[in-house]
């Protein structure tokens, strides 16, 4: 009688180490695929909103709608505050919600609360995870916290457009914009200055409009949207410190305030869990950023470095090296996250006279 012939335990060990080793070698690439597919989604959904930036122009005397539409001080926390991606609403298949929509009510209001708190897919980027679906804004603007009352929800969003440059970034550059866009946001002091391709509207909707014919850098030389994913939880070069009791005192907003002990942005960290003082929704009207750029470690702003270093008023993603922006004449850009901040903020300004030229 023959004996039926079997792996020894030694063979059995070589193969399961094979294989192992063979699907080590596997996953890399299988993540590579999973990211290049994700870039290229984020890229599709920005081309998308482009074409719809467009045809709001073509429907409204070739004007772009507002950044966001809220007062110049404290946060911007008027009576009437409305987001960026509401403006766009029936160009992105989204008519029904902008029919919804109250433009004589606030964002918060009850009957606009259901409209942005709705996720849209056009507005995410498939490679952020640490966002949530949703979330619950309670910050005011001056390191107080809102009364329950006045706070409101929104659904996530990853594209931003920048509505202001700061003015201790310009400082950084060593120079100042010419008189004629050098507008101040809060009417106090030089705190932001408006000179980006969309405006902040102060007043109402049509105060924030920016003629086609404004932006004289050029479409294809100016940012439209760009990526700040993660937000409202804040990111520094990969890491969530948002619940963190060690995050860095001198960025973002530190701490849980209270209506007596508030704590504005630079103080010493006294508290975990509090939201930021930029929002990440497509319907708040918070979500529009004002630029800092920030140092190599993340930490200190300004500095020489706008993308992926923090997403605290800087453009952040989670695709590898950079991220990708929209321009003003509809293509999409994937900038590398080393392009210095002096050369974003060119690409941000729409008449200063920069034309930059990206590898």
């Amino acid at each position: 009688m023959r004996r039926r012939s079997a792996f020894t335990l030694i063979e059995l060990l070589v193969v399961i180490a094979i294989i192992a080793i063979l699907i080590g070698l596997l996953l890399p690439a299988v993540q590579k695929v999973r990211e290049a597919a994700a870039r290229l989604k984020c890229q599709n959904n920005l081309k998308q909103l482009g074409l719809a930036y467009h045809n709001y122009a073509s429907a409204n005397n070739d004007k772009l709608p507002p950044a966001s539409v809220r007062s110049q001080a404290l946060g911007g926390l008027q009576a009437m505050k409305h987001g960026w991606g509401t403006f766009l609403l029936p160009y992105i298949e989204q008519e029904a919600l902008y029919r919804q929509y109250k433009w004589d009510e606030d964002q918060a209001s009850a009957n606009n609360q259901p409209v942005i708190l709705t996720p849209i897919k056009m507005v995410q980027c498939p490679s952020n995870g640490v966002s949530p679906e949703t979330y619950r804004y309670n910050w005011q603007g001056t390191g107080i916290l809102l009364p329950d009352a006045q706070r409101w929800n929104s659904a996530r969003g990853d594209y931003m457009p920048c509505q202001g440059i700061r003015t201790e970034s310009w400082d950084m550059l060593g120079k100042q914009p010419v008189s004629s866009v050098a507008t101040l946001i809060d009417g106090v002091n030089d705190k932001y200055i408006r000179d980006c391709m969309l405006k902040l509207a102060d007043k109402d909707i049509a105060s924030g409009h920016t003629p086609i014919l404004a932006i004289t850098d050029g479409l294809s030389n100016t940012i439209l949207l760009g990526e700040g994913s993660g937000r409202p939880r804040f990111i520094i070069r990969g890491k969530d410190w948002t619940d963190d009791p060690n995050r860095p005192g001198n960025i973002g907003t530190p701490g849980i305030p209270t209506p007596t002990a508030p704590s504005p942005q630079g103080a010493p960290n006294t508290g975990v869990g509090m939201l930021l003082s930029h929002a990440g929704g497509w319907g708040d009207a918070l979500s529009a950023m004002q630029i800092y750029g920030s140092t190599g470690d993340g930490i200190g702003q300004p500095g020489p470095f706008a993308i992926n270093k923090t997403n605290d008023h800087n453009y952040y993603s989670y695709h590898t090296g950079g991220a990708n922006f929209l321009l003003g004449d509809g293509s999409v850009r994937f900038i590398n996250e080393s392009t210095p901040t002096g050369v974003i903020i060119d690409m941000l300004t729409k008449s200063q006279g920069e034309i930059t030229t990206l590898e």
